[in-house]
């Protein structure tokens, strides 16, 4: 664990081990315990490639915040950004089980 002072934020960082054998470093906003920013390495099929991405712009969906901006970045020149404008939860769906239940 380790300490982060970037954009005038206190986040702490996580080195989580990967089942593929790499390390992401997970850093966490030590206000509001959101994710902001991950870094791993990544295999891809010519080499191995830096993946970094920022979380933004949470919002409250059904009770859960979650980031409706994020942008991966691949260095040392592709930036991919997602916005989100508008997410829904599903309701619990029903299942075969919950039909025949009564039965």
């Amino acid at each position: 664990m380790k300490l982060l002072k970037s954009m005038e934020e206190l986040c702490t960082s996580y080195n989580i081990p990967q089942k593929d054998g790499f390390q992401e470093d997970v850093y966490f906003d030590d206000e509001t315990g959101l994710i902001r920013k991950t870094y791993k390495v990544i295999q891809t099929s010519i080499d191995q490639a830096e993946m970094i991405q920022s979380f933004d712009d949470y919002r409250r969906v059904n009770g859960i915040q979650l980031p409706f901006r994020v942008e991966s970045q691949y260095p040392p020149n592709e930036v991919d950004l997602n916005i989100i404008n508008q997410l829904e939860i599903n309701q619990r769906m029903h299942t075969y089980t919950d039909q025949y239940a009564a039965i």
